[in-house]
């Protein structure tokens, strides 16, 4: 959920193609790669890390760590090019019937699909 409210957040009108052609800021700061949604991540990591807006505080140093990287993953997988990549990859595994529910890389493919259609909605 967090990472539905957060996939877009500051979020400045333009794509990843338009921050890369020209050299933007974010462009500079974030690379080409997912320019935007690493923007995102960031802003929703200051906002957590706000007096009063942790709403993870009291989660140990671990669970704090797993859910920082559950929620860069869910707002990262919002880049249209890796969720295609992605999607691909998912069908050929399912296909050639290599999936598992046990394999982490797996669950995570999902996820990042659930987190898509989530933000759509």
């Amino acid at each position: 959920m967090v990472g539905c409210l957060c996939h877009d957040l500051d979020h400045r009108g333009t794509n990843n193609a338009f921050q890369a052609k020209t050299g933007s800021a974010l462009a500079l700061l974030y690379g080409t790669s997912a320019t935007l949604e690493h923007h995102h991540f960031n802003h929703a990591v200051m906002i957590l890390q706000s007096e009063g807006h942790n709403i993870f505080a009291n989660l140990c140093s671990k669970e704090y760590s797993n859910m920082m990287q559950l929620l860069k993953q869910a707002i990262l997988s919002t880049d249209l090019t890796l969720h295609f990549e992605r999607r691909s990859k998912f069908f050929e595994s399912v296909l050639a019937e290599e999936f598992s529910w046990t394999e982490e890389k797996h669950r995570e493919v999902l996820r990042c699909f659930v987190q898509n259609k989530t933000r759509r909605m």
